[in-house]
């Protein structure tokens, strides 16, 4: 019913969907708590990661000309993304899509951060949009066969 009856090996990248999808909830639902986007908090931490100087030039002209003078929709869309992303990946629902954006989202953070955890997270969400990992205990698998192995998204 889940899409247990797939023939190619996507438990594993079901169990690192899942864990990548919790992150990214639980990322996404503490910035929602503690109001990243009402106090400015988006903005105070790419000014700390421009002044530390480990960013490329072309991405700091991004952050500069375009985030900076719009640090409030750019923290709306991080928080709803990051608990899209999240949502979509633990349900198995979308998954290609999802990881989409958690893709763009995490070559963003690791281009604005440098965290090498970002890295990995892209790598991984690059699997899931490739394999569409959703198939394996996911409602993708589910919708899948309900609909005789037709589903774009999964």
């Amino acid at each position: 019913m889940l899409g247990f009856s797939e023939k190619t090996p996507l438990l594993y990248l079901a169990l690192a969907r899942i864990y990548v999808g919790y992150s990214f909830l639980t990322a996404g639902w503490s910035k929602w708590k503690s109001d990243f986007i009402g106090h400015g908090t988006l903005g105070t931490v790419l000014h700390d990661w421009m002044a530390g100087g480990k960013l490329p030039a072309w991405y700091r002209e991004f952050l500069v000309n375009q985030v900076t003078p719009h640090v409030t929709l750019f923290a709306w869309l991080t928080v709803l993304g990051e608990i899209g992303v999240g949502v979509s990946l633990m349900l198995g629902l979308g998954v290609r899509v999802g990881a989409f954006v958690g893709l763009i989202l995490n070559l963003n953070f690791y281009f604005a951060s440098g965290q090498s955890l970002n890295a990995l997270m892209a790598i991984l969400q690059f699997g899931f949009l490739m394999s569409g990992a959703g198939r394996t205990v996911g409602l993708d698998g589910a919708i899948r066969n309900a609909r005789g192995g037709r589903w774009v998204l999964g």
